[in-house]
């Protein structure tokens, strides 16, 4: 986020904190005197376990190790190589 943002309730959000919201209302209300940028993400509820590590999100920590191994062995492309 930059800038200024006040969530319903005149609560102010700060860089770095997240706003959740419960599912079912179909608006929500944002403020800003000045403008601001945020990142707003949505998505149905996976209902399953979420288990992470760094950039790394699977369903058990043995996923996790396994992808740290794959990581670390090369499996997944050499970040170095990366054209952005």
């Amino acid at each position: 986020m930059s800038g200024k943002l006040e969530l319903e309730g005149q609560q102010a959000l700060q860089p770095n904190q997240l706003a959740l919201y419960q599912r079912g209302a179909s608006n929500i209300n944002l403020y800003s005197e000045e403008g601001a940028e945020i990142f707003v993400l949505g998505g149905q509820p996976l209902n399953e376990p979420v288990f992470s590590y760094g950039p790394f999100v699977m369903n058990n920590e043995q996923q996790i190790n396994q992808c740290i191994r794959d990581y670390n062995s090369g499996k997944m492309g050499d970040p170095d190589k990366v054209n952005m």
